[in-house]
């Protein structure tokens, strides 16, 4: 005779591996099925918030900042939340509701005694004060932090001004540090950041700073840091141009590293940082995967360097391609201008045989290039490629010689998989631009001529648009379409 096992009876592991993988309305029938399984329950329910809209984030802070008394089995929520992020943006919540939502958010943030990841990115509530509240209250258990500072005159009162003055708690967890700098930054915030970035220098795996302010350097911001010597992935967003790279303390086990110096700030003149002749060697002896603008590729791959870096993946202002998505691109850019030229870029590329990764992946964007050129001044320097992502602002010139790309490029480029030749930008700017490549027939007369030149190659992959994508399969070539929201 069979016993039957109710939901109540199984350990609660199992009854939050069957609640994690339930459909949400699933979900929250088991959590009124009994008092038992609520219990179970509800601190997989609370233990990861992420508020993306101010009324959803009062409801929610209010929530969390009840008398845990009022609670079912007076259960602190707050204290089950181990991952928390605020990211809305409600330019127009000031006065009343402003007071309202920072009080019951400093009462939550106050209680989360056990959170592991914090990220605040919502403008005018990063004060110093609640940003102590969340230190003081998970100091012993926050692993990354991601934290945008709001300038003083969003401050509450001048006691924001010294919540800092002797507060210096460990953090013997903390690994991961995202900052995002858009205004200036107080000398409150400046020496406590200082402190933080210092203390936490030889544990810290990733590290991001991304630097809007341009009258903001980041060398005073890091110079008590003597070395990263556990860091895997550190991203640089630099205005300000006097900011030397040279500078930056030593971090010989970064694998992933991102520059980024191209971007505009309002009303002001784009800048970029002095561009070396070459990276120290103690700087990224390791470095697999660079993202930076063209202009500093050469200066990771020096000419005259005894050690070169094994570099795999370049990706160069930056363009992405994720097999499984739409080819992705910072559509701001194309504002941005002149836009890359194909000579420049060139010249940038010209380094790339250089690493001893080898180079395998690469993604670039250039105003336009010449179809009749492009493939052998490029298969120069890329015969080990495998992935290939080009981002164009407009029609190629010698469109026609595109069917020749077989002989230029991909006989040079036997490992060629996935060759994406993209009209990224049309989306954001003009609809008229990139209309080479709308018929589809001829886009497969392409790839088909493309094989009758190289044989059956590796190539796998091939898109000339943001709309669509060619997959090699047993049958042949098949189109597939992205849907929208890819």
């Amino acid at each position: 005779m069979s016993t039957a096992i109710t939901l109540s009876a199984l350990p609660t592991e199992l009854l939050c591996i069957i609640a994690q993988t339930s459909t949400t309305a699933d979900f929250l029938s088991l959590l009124l099925a009994n008092k038992e399984i609520n219990g179970a329950l509800t601190p997989l329910l609370y233990a990861s918030i992420t508020l993306k809209i101010y009324a959803v984030a009062q409801k929610c802070t209010d929530t969390l900042a009840n008398d845990p008394t009022t609670n079912y089995d007076g259960r602190d929520l707050a204290a089950c939340v181990r991952s928390f992020t605020v990211d809305f943006q409600h330019y127009g919540m000031f006065g009343e509701w402003r007071v309202r939502f920072r009080s019951s958010l400093e009462t939550a943030l106050g209680r989360m005694s056990g959170l592991q990841h914090f990220t605040f990115y919502s403008a005018y509530f990063g004060t110093p004060r609640t940003f102590m509240t969340a230190m003081r209250a998970a100091a012993s258990t926050l692993r990354t932090l991601g934290f945008r500072p709001d300038e003083n005159v969003w401050w509450e009162d001048e006691t924001d001004a010294h919540v800092f003055d002797d507060f210096r708690p460990e953090f013997p967890e903390l690994t991961s540090i995202a900052l995002t700098l858009f205004d200036d930054l107080a000398q409150p915030w400046y020496t406590f950041f200082e402190y933080l970035l210092a203390s936490r220098s030889p544990y810290l795996r990733t590290l991001s700073i991304s630097d809007y302010w341009q009258q903001l350097t980041l060398g005073p911001l890091l110079r008590t840091t003597a070395a990263w010597p556990a860091l895997e992935e550190l991203t640089l967003v630099i205005l300000n141009s006097n900011f030397s790279i040279a500078d930056l303390p030593p971090a010989p086990n970064v694998r992933r590293l991102t520059i980024d110096t191209l971007f505009k700030a309002p009303g002001k003149a784009r800048v970029r940082v002095p561009i070396p002749d070459s990276i120290p060697a103690h700087l990224f002896p390791n470095l697999e995967h660079l993202t930076c603008p063209y202009q500093l590729l050469p200066a990771f791959l020096p000419q005259d360097a005894e050690m070169q870096r094994p570099i795999r993946t370049v990706r160069l202002d930056p363009p992405y391609y994720d097999p499984n998505r739409r080819a992705k691109w910072a559509s701001s850019r194309f504002t941005d201008w002149p836009l890359p030229q194909w000579a420049d870029v060139r010249n940038g590329l010209s380094s790339l045989p250089r690493s001893t990764g080898p180079v395998v992946d690469l993604s670039f964007c250039v105003d336009g290039l010449d179809a009749k050129t492009f493939g052998s001044e490029l298969n120069r320097t890329v015969r080990t490629l495998e992935r290939l992502f080009i981002a164009l602002h407009r029609d190629p010139d010698n469109v026609d010689h595109l069917g020749h790309l077989g002989e230029t490029l991909f006989a040079q480029t036997p490992k060629l998989s996935s060759f994406v030749l993209s009209d990224v930008p049309k989306e954001a700017l003009f609809e008229w631009t990139f209309v080479f490549a709308s018929d589809r027939n001829q886009q497969k007369n392409w790839i088909e001529e493309w094989e009758r030149s190289t044989g059956p190659g590796a190539l796998r992959e091939v898109a000339f648009t943001a709309e669509c994508r060619w997959r090699k399969t047993e049958h042949g070539w098949i189109v597939h379409d992205y849907k929208e929201g890819e």
